[in-house]
């Protein structure tokens, strides 16, 4: 707790200083002036001086860049005249006078052509490009940053075509694709991280986290801001901070943890009004409005609604006004006040689709559904609720999919459509586990830590280095005296050895001499001993006679028991090899139903199987089926192994054939509820008391027309393990905690859990044995110990994989035997 409290004193004097550096910065420029400078050179300070000013002083801003522009065209300098006018250009965009920055942007691409100015001409692009974004202009914002991207790539300059990279990223999310923003995001953060460009860096990581954030990904959205966060506060970069503080409340927000949300917000919002930025504060007032709606607050949200709202009409920006009339309209529908909610929400919705803003659409046809809800306006509800939900599915916004669902759940039940509520309910619930699972939240509380740990440790390095260097010193003069006593010991200990020997030397002769006497009294002893050993061989000879003929009798005996044996052998030899020929026409029977190599090829683009009984035939095996253009596939661990763990797999195996096969039934929860009641009939449970069953993992895929796949999965005790593309981690879909057959009292049932996922996601099923198999020391090679394996090699292909795992397995059981069966699938889609 100590620590944080002075993380926070030390930070808040770093702030009390940025405005002391400042002035003293610009003073010092002032002096530079003074002297006899190149006309370049004090090109340059009029432009650091323009720069340094905030925008409360656009008079010394605009008194500084026309002295650059003056000097600097009368010494024919564009790339001076270029700066100055980028300043003034940006300066009225952040006022959201777009028109004003346009034109000026328009005037540095004049200038750039009159002195063929290349950097000039991309930089008109790229600001002209961020003009149009602004306004939500995106198919003409895009036209100019491919202009300057273009440009860019043919000169060979980096920086620039970074600079529009990220630029593409922040319009592809505006627009709801996310992948093709991360995808310029990572182009950008490449050269930047090569460039060793910090601000850019963390502006990336910032990007990033936003996208992440929208996706669901709680844990990597917080590592993103809190990388972009540690960049800024060691370069002491107050504006950027603030911005950082505004992120990371964001997270907490969707997390629920809103202390914290509004502790950072408030931080942000002192930091922006220190530094003058009225204009950016609309963002604070929105989020802590959000964080009190959070909180049932509503009359202080439209508190700080209205205060954004009015900033936001101000600066002109369509797209965030949108955002203002949603967050209105949301906070008077949980007030009831449904004729100003539906007001508010459809002029919000009416910009979002002339802008083509589908995120933020998604989440106002979910509010009008949810207003239509409450005045018992079932159809309307609907209508706009499909909508939002379809659109949400399409972007991947996995937060306004969750609220959707849940919403239409309510509805078809108010209405008495219990199937079509108990669908809407199930995709609620699957959004749920997935946004909120308790692995994401330990993830970023295991952050939020790290971060507060690095700053602690960044603050030791220096006397770190410092007692290293006394360390080594006083080593090399331990280590000379060390040496000194080492000879000198040696010496002495060479001179002791030396005497030890003479003396021992002595002393052997001296036991030598006496031995010899020893010697000669024994070999007197021994020849009298001899002569009465004599006389005692000749009575235990007689006696030997007497007990040969009593052996002879009973060698005959055991002659006769040998041969009974040798026949009860040579029975049981038949009778094993009858049993090894039967147990080998299973195996033949048992390989025949496994699903081919060449039918998984056919359904996956790649695949391996780890497949080991224990016995000759297993209690564990695969299966693969096609229902139209869905392909199923599961891993089942039978009871037992060996024998009766086949017999178990023919009955799975059978069964199986009739669920998918012939009752065509592709949802994998059903097709185990369906195993889970038909396997105790089979086996005839409830009479015979019988304990055996199973426990299975299925995953059923199919491809949509987006080119993406949806991945759907069941278990019973078994887990899903993947990684989509790009992914940091391995995810995880734990089974039910039921088994397929005897189980008493249990009433849970079986839930279907589904994703959309790209293409070339890699997902991994089957039983326990790997995981359980026990070394020399009895050590289980660990399931966790599995899943970092799968992790560490899922980018190699399926067949370098499988040898990876088979390699590592047969290294585990190294002098030990196998305790179950073991199989392990791996297939790409």
């Amino acid at each position: 707790m100590k620590i944080r409290i002075w993380f926070w004193v030390f930070l808040g004097c770093i702030t009390g200083q940025a405005f002391a550096q400042k002035k003293a910065r610009i003073d010092s420029l002032k002096q530079v002036l003074q002297n006899n400078l190149a006309d370049t050179q004090r090109v340059k300070v009029y432009n650091q001086l323009a720069l340094k000013h905030t925008p409360p002083q656009l008079s010394k801003i605009e008194h500084y860049t026309s002295l650059a522009i003056k000097l600097a065209t009368q010494i024919k300098y564009p790339k001076g005249i270029v700066n100055a006018y980028e300043h003034l250009a940006y300066f009225a965009k952040n006022e959201a006078n777009h028109a004003k920055a346009k034109n000026i942007f328009d005037q540095i691409l004049t200038v750039s052509d009159q002195y063929q100015y290349i950097q000039g001409k991309i930089s008109a692009f790229i600001g002209l490009g961020s003009v149009e974004v602004a306004q939500a202009n995106y198919p003409t914002a895009l036209q100019y940053y491919t202009k300057a991207l273009k440009i860019s790539k043919a000169q060979k300059l980096p920086s620039y075509t970074a600079t529009v990279y990220n630029n593409i990223g922040i319009l592809s999310a505006n627009q709801g694709n996310y992948a093709k923003a991360l995808e310029y995001y990572g182009k950008s953060l490449e050269i930047r991280k090569k460039e060793k460009s910090k601000a850019n860096v963390a502006s990336l990581y910032n990007n990033m986290a936003t996208i992440h954030l929208r996706q669901g990904d709680y844990a990597l959205s917080l590592q993103k801001h809190l990388k972009a966060l540690q960049i800024r506060i060691k370069s002491n970069d107050q504006s950027n901070i603030s911005a950082s503080y505004n992120n990371i409340s964001l997270v907490y927000v969707r997390q629920g943890d809103y202390e914290k949300a509004i502790e950072y917000q408030l931080k942000s919002l002192r930091l922006k009004e220190e530094l003058g930025q009225k204009m950016l504060i609309a963002t604070n007032y929105t989020n802590i409005g959000f964080v009190y709606s959070k909180q049932h607050q509503y009359d202080k949200a439209l508190k700080y609604y209205f205060k954004a709202l009015k900033i936001e009409q101000k600066k002109g920006d369509k797209r965030r006004l949108a955002n203002c009339y949603d967050n209105i309209g949301e906070a008077y529908l949980a007030k009831k006040n449904y004729e100003k909610a539906l007001g508010y929400l459809n002029k919000s919705l009416a910009m979002c689709l002339k802008l083509n803003e589908k995120s933020l659409a998604s989440t106002v046809l979910v509010a009008l559904g949810k207003t239509h809800l409450e005045q018992k306006k079932y159809e309307k509800a609907i209508q706009f609720l499909d909508r939002g939900v379809t659109l949400a599915k399409e972007i991947g916004k996995p937060a306004t999919l969750q609220d959707g669902a849940e919403t239409l759940a309510k509805v078809y039940k108010a209405k008495g459509d219990y199937k079509k509520a108990y669908e809407a309910h199930v995709v609620f619930k699957q959004m749920t586990d997935s946004l909120l699972n308790a692995a994401n939240t330990k993830k970023i509380t295991r952050l939020a830590a790290n971060h507060e740990f690095q700053l602690e440790k960044d603050s030791l390095k220096i006397q770190q280095v410092a007692l290293k260097a006394k360390f080594e010193k006083e080593k090399l003069t331990s280590s000379f005296r060390r040496n000194m006593s080492i000879v000198s010991l040696s010496a002495l200990g060479l001179v002791l050895i030396l005497a030890f020997l003479i003396y021992r030397s002595r002393q052997a002769q001296k036991r030598a001499n006496g031995l010899l006497m020893q010697q000669k009294r024994a070999l007197q002893d021994q020849k009298s001993a001899l002569q009465r050993q004599k006389k005692e061989l000749h009575q235990q000879g007689e006696e030997l006679l007497t007990m040969n003929e009593e052996l002879l009798q009973n060698q005959e005996e055991i002659t006769a028991q040998r041969d009974d044996i040798e026949e009860k052998k040579s029975l049981l030899d038949i009778q094993h090899h009858q049993l090894t020929q039967s147990v080998r026409a299973a195996l033949t029977i048992q390989q025949a139903i496994l699903p081919a190599t060449e039918h998984i090829a056919r359904s996956f683009e790649e695949h391996f199987v780890v497949y080991h009984p224990k016995d000759v035939v297993s209690g564990d095996f695969y299966w693969l089926g096609t229902i139209d253009n869905k392909k199923v596939v599961g891993a089942i661990d039978c009871t037992g192994h060996g024998v009766p763990g086949a017999f178990m797999s023919m009955i799975g195996f059978t069964l199986l054939n009739d669920i998918v096969n012939t009752k065509k039934e592709s949802d994998p929860a059903q097709i185990l509820e369906m195993l889970r009641t038909r396997v105790p009939k089979v086996l005839k449970q409830s009479k015979s008391g019988d304990k055996n069953g199973m426990d299975a993992a299925f995953v059923v895929t199919e491809e949509l027309e987006n080119g993406q796949v949806e991945l759907c999965f069941a278990g019973a005790k078994r887990p899903l393990w993947y990684v989509i593309p790009g992914s940091k981690t391995l995810g995880i879909i734990k089974g039910a905690n039921v088994s397929i057959g005897f189980s008493s009292n249990n009433t849970r049932s079986i839930a279907s859990h589904s994703m959309w996922c790209d293409k070339g996601t890699v997902f991994y099923i089957g039983s326990d044995g790997f995981a359980d198999q026990n070394n020399e020391q009895r050590a289980k090679f660990g399931s966790h110990r599995l899943q970092q394996l799968i992790y560490k090699i899922h980018l190699h292909t399926m067949n370098a994989q499988k040898d990876i795992l088979e390699q590592a397995l047969s290294e585990h059981m190294k002098n030990t035997e196998q305790r179950d069966d073991i199989l392990l699938l791996g297939l790409k889609v």
